[in-house]
């Protein structure tokens, strides 16, 4: 099993999803989970690593992983989804500041147009759908009294945060 296999599979996974034709199997969600985590290690501890892995033309991670984010998963992968672009965000001493930024910018952009944290009204005329950060932590989450998705989005904006900081420390 490859990198290229694993990153395929996901891709395939959201496919699915997108589709709404199918549902995940709970021993695929798994192995998803597990992997994500992989890579969320990975990617925390090198930066070079880091930036092959989002530059690479055919996994085109971020975008795979708002995909998925964007897709009705569970909370759990939703989490290791989040912590795995944390760990993209993350900014090294040493480590390329322009790719560094170019990764976090997109991570932002990707966030607010995806709308996970609502920040815009929903258009007049249009259907309120049960969907977002907000809903997973009041109506799932919640019940189930585990936070995994609001823990990771919260280690995500973090990330970010410390970004952004740093940035503006060193002007």
């Amino acid at each position: 099993m490859s990198w290229d296999n694993l990153f395929a599979q996901l891709r395939n996974s959201e496919n699915i999803l997108r589709q709404g034709s199918e549902q995940i199997q709970p021993d695929d969600l798994r192995i998803m989970e597990a992997f994500l985590n992989v890579v969320q290690h990975v990617a925390e501890n090198s930066a070079a690593v880091r930036v092959r892995m989002v530059q690479h033309p055919q996994w085109k991670v971020i975008n795979l992983f708002f995909g998925l984010i964007c897709s009705r998963v569970s909370c759990v992968l939703k989490g290791a989804l989040f912590n795995a672009l944390a760990s993209f965000a993350k900014t090294d001493p040493g480590a390329n500041s322009i790719q560094s930024a170019s990764i976090c910018n997109d991570i932002w952009l990707l966030l607010e147009s995806a709308q996970v944290l609502r920040t815009r009204p929903y258009p007049a005329g249009t259907t309120v759908v049960d969907s977002g950060i907000q809903y997973e932590l009041h109506e799932v989450e919640s019940s189930q009294q585990t936070y995994p998705e609001t823990r990771a989005f919260l280690n995500l904006l973090d990330a970010l945060i410390v970004y952004v900081l740093k940035k503006n420390q060193q002007k």
